[in-house]
């Protein structure tokens, strides 16, 4: 590190040229690559603004070289300021986070509302068919979604995706009757299951590095904004449908269809990711791109960075075998797994279907009025994880996260019992101590870790299966847990601490800090373990 400052130091002209590139050459020869931080960047920098010379060069043409720049000229410049939030990066995530809201007010509205008053006279397996074919269309969308975002890039296939929002928002509010509205639900969650994976995805590869975890938790602020939106237009649109003037349940579920047009009409607004981009071979595209990006023509040092990654992680994009064979990336793997499950098997769920009755408990008369407290929680710790994320890091917010929901665990759990005088308070104060704690770490964290930890040959496809495994637990708690609340009745949230202690144990083990990292510094992280 010494040798390498002073070499710095003795180069900081055009006139030690000459010294400095065999300094340079020797350095890399007999030091490891990591202990010359920056050299390589500074390198191609220096290369940009001395096109004329080459690896091979003659010591002629750096003499010529040395008179038409100047002796006085500096080689090596100070470190610049680190991007910082510009327009077109704001307008393309705000954008691209339409999405991610869609997947939120999706996911909750059929719990918004009567289900008496939607095509009355159905049964109770018809009602629950059409809840979970959401959860059914899900995992199909995040395999098609990650194989379309590779190969038509994020852009189009965020274009392709607000279609398909619209068409299913369509189906629903004009459904004529039950199998109709289910085959709307399953639509819209094939769309929902797309957006889980490209939106964490293409936030990720927009953002410049030390501002990569705020910008990836909008991707759930923007999810718990929709469930929030669920519950504000369930006032007014949960009731019966009887005309354009009254719609009812048929605005709620047309939503959907009616932010599929606002995206569509805003997509020239998106731009496509740069990182995709120069993987597909289109480098000026790339340029012109993060330079209205970052609001300078001063892009040099990040696409240099940008292309050394994808040089060394050339190849044909990785398919799902190829992803589960390659043992570079198993234990990132696992870890993307076992958060997305963590995130399901929480509990989280089960919280959110008890809080209307600890509200009715505790002498609230309308529950919806409780609820939409929740959300409003729910959005503000989603806030506050937005601006800790690359302050207080990823791996800190997620274990705090943890803890925090085993003590809320317990909070509820004796609420339940009905064991203290005040136990419907008690049990209120844990809804909102669980909400809290969950969207500070565990709700975001899975999504913004899988987009950090993978080389770009194999990141689509391995948050692909990340994203499916959420949906499979979220179609598994939709399916176990009427039995488990019938079986355990004041004890449901016992299994769940179990599984957060699990989760707690893997975190403490395997997940790393991936903030300002590399994605080869991660694996080598990982991989250590």
């Amino acid at each position: 590190m010494k040798m390498a400052g002073g070499l710095k130091d003795r180069a900081s002209t055009v006139h030690d040229l000459k010294y400095y590139v065999e300094e340079q050459k020797r350095l890399y020869q007999e030091l490891p690559f990591r202990v010359l931080p920056g050299m390589r960047r500074r390198s191609f920098r220096s290369e940009r603004e001395f096109p004329q010379l080459r690896p091979r060069s003659s010591w002629a043409n750096l003499s010529r070289l040395i008179q038409k720049h100047g002796e006085q000229k500096p080689l090596l410049e100070e470190e610049e300021e680190e991007p910082g939030y510009t327009y077109s990066l704001l307008v393309s995530c705000m954008v691209a986070v339409i999405n991610a809201f869609q997947y939120g007010y999706n996911t909750a509205v059929t719990g918004a509302m009567n289900a008496a008053v939607v095509f009355p006279g159905h049964s109770d397996m018809m009602w629950a068919l059409c809840v979970s074919s959401f959860a059914v269309g899900g995992p199909i969308g995040s395999f098609a979604g990650g194989q379309m975002s590779g190969q038509l890039g994020r852009r189009k296939t965020m274009l392709a995706n607000s279609c398909l929002f619209l068409v299913s928002g369509a189906v629903m509010a004009f459904s004529f009757n039950m199998y109709m509205l289910v085959l709307g639900r399953f639509l819209v969650g094939i769309a929902s299951g797309t957006a889980t994976v490209v939106v964490p995805l293409y936030l990720g590869e927009l953002a410049p590095p030390n501002l990569r975890g705020a910008l990836g938790t909008t991707y759930q602020l923007a999810m718990v904004i929709g469930i929030l939106a669920t519950d504000i237009l369930a006032f007014g649109f949960a009731g019966e449908s009887q005309s354009l003037a009254q719609p009812g349940w048929r605005l709620m579920f047309g939503f959907a269809g009616i932010l599929g047009a606002l995206q569509i009409a805003l997509t020239p607004l998106l731009s496509e990711s740069p990182r995709w981009l120069l993987n597909h071979g289109e480098e000026k595209e790339a340029e012109h791109t993060l330079r209205r990006l970052r609001q300078t023509d001063d892009v040099f040092d990040e696409l240099d960075n940008i292309s050394a990654a994808s040089f060394s992680e050339s190849g044909d994009v990785q398919g799902v075998g190829d992803v589960l064979r390659d043992k570079k990336i198993r234990v990132p793997l696992l870890v993307a797994v076992v958060l997305q499950c963590a995130q399901q098997l929480s509990g989280i769920n089960a919280v959110m279907f008890y809080a209307s009755s600890f509200f009715k408990n505790a002498g609230l008369e309308n529950p919806l009025v409780g609820i939409t407290l929740v959300y409003i929680v729910n959005v503000l710790a989603t806030v506050v994880a937005l601006m800790l994320m690359d302050s207080a890091g990823r791996r800190p917010l997620l274990l705090w996260s943890i803890v925090g929901m085993l003590v809320s665990s317990g909070i509820l759990t004796v609420g339940l019992m009905d064991l203290l005088p005040f136990g419907s308070l008690f049990s209120v104060g844990g809804v909102m101590s669980f909400v809290w704690f969950f969207e500070i770490g565990l709700g975001p964290i899975p999504w913004l870790i899988a987009a950090e930890m993978f080389p770009a040959k194999s990141r689509t496809t391995a948050t692909a299966i990340a994203t499916m495994v959420n949906w499979f637990g979220l179609f598994l708690i939709g399916i176990f847990f009427p039995t488990m609340q019938a079986a355990l009745d004041d004890f449901i949230f016992v299994p769940f601490a179990v599984l957060l202690v699990l989760a707690l144990v893997f975190s403490l083990k395997y997940v790393p800090e991936t903030r300002g990292k590399t994605v080869e510094e991660i694996q080598h992280e990982l991989n250590a373990k």
